[in-house]
Parts: C-alpha cells; structure tokens; sequence
C-alpha cells in the first residue's frame, strides 16, 4: 500500500516538473519573439527623434530675428546710440553683397601733348572722349564706363582699329548694409518707443525680420 502511495507522489511530482518545463520554454520562446521587435521599436524611435533633433536646429539656425535695416555704419551707429538713450540694447550687425562690376575703357597717354592728340584723333571720330580728374585713372584719357564687359569690349576693338591701345580698367562694387538687431521681446513695444520721432525717421526705423545667423 505504502508503495502505491510513493507511486503516485513520483508521478505527480513528475507531471508538475514536466508542466513547469513546457511553461519556460514557451515564455522563452514569446521572449525570443518580442525582442527583435522591441530593438525595431526603439531603433524606429531613435531615428525619430535624431529626425526632429535635426529639424529643430536647422529650423533655429534659420530663425528670424528682428532689425533695423540701415544703409550706413554712421546712420546705424546714431541709431544705436538713441536706442540706448531709451533703454533698448541693439546689436550692429553688417551685411555686404557683391554687385556686378563696371568696366572703364581709357588710354594711357604719355604727356599733355599726346594727350591731346588722342582727345582731337577720337572726336573727329565721333567718340566722346575726356580727361579723368580723380581716382586711380587720374590724367587717363576716359572713352566710356559701361556696366556689361561685351560693351567695353566693343569700345576697346573699335579704338584699337584706329591705331590706338586702349585698356579696360574693373570697377569693383559692394552693396553694403547695417543692421541693428533688437531682441524680439521689443516687438510689441516698438511703435511706443519710435513714437516720438518724426514720420520720416519712424519709417526707417521699421522693425524687419531678419536672419539671425
């Protein structure tokens, strides 16, 4: 009898053992399953938010800030100074773009006497002709300034048909600009604090946005 009863404990320990088994092979295995999915999940969720990381600093370093457009250090530094005088901290900030250059056409004349041969030689050819006063070109003989470099070639061919050796000289340009930056908080404010002034002066002293960088 006793030997039945041990039997039946084995058996059932057993049958425990063997359900104890099967239950952590199949946790394991839904483990096995879950975990690619959770890296996809959290790599899908790392690019995400390096996506929106990248966003928002391209978006900040193209943020607007506010200005005023001057078209001169000295009007922006008079600018700045009144500014000050009311309490408002401006920062001047300059910005220049080159333009498109202008190309002189002259001649080198060796003395007074030759220079005016050449005067007389280029209006009987109908070329209107003079002496430069200042700058570089001083004393050259001018026979014309032109803003396309197809036209000063034009010139340039045509006098040098009459026997003459005319050069091209490059005019170099820059269109530059000041600006005071003014923190955006003014914003609201600005027409009370411009109010005082003249209407002539309040229209350049308009409020632009600007870019920051």
């Amino acid at each position: 009898m006793l030997r039945h009863v041990w039997l039946v404990l084995i058996v059932i320990n057993l049958a425990v053992a063997w359900w104890g088994w099967q239950r952590e092979q199949e946790e394991s295995a839904g483990l096995g399953l879950m975990l690619p999915a959770l890296a996809d999940q959290r790599l899908l969720m790392g690019h995400e938010m390096a996506a929106s990381s990248l966003q928002q600093r391209a978006e900040e370093a193209q943020k607007a800030c506010l200005g005023v457009m001057l078209d001169s250090e000295a009007l922006a530094k008079t600018w700045s100074g009144w500014l000050q005088s009311k309490g408002v901290a401006a920062t001047m900030v300059r910005y220049a773009e080159a333009a498109s250059p202008d190309y002189w056409v002259y001649l080198e004349a060796r003395d007074v006497t030759q220079r005016q041969s050449w005067l007389d030689r280029l209006s009987a050819e109908g070329i209107d002709a003079y002496v430069i006063d200042a700058g570089q070109l001083k004393g050259f003989i001018s026979i014309g300034r032109f803003t396309r470099r197809s036209a000063a070639d034009y010139v340039q061919a045509t006098v040098s048909a009459l026997g003459l050796k005319p050069l091209i000289y490059s005019i170099d340009h820059a269109s530059e600009q000041w600006v005071l930056r003014v923190d955006s908080s003014y914003a609201d404010t600005w027409a009370e604090i411009i109010a005082g002034l003249p209407t002539k002066d309040q229209q350049q002293m308009q409020l632009s946005k600007i870019l920051c960088n």
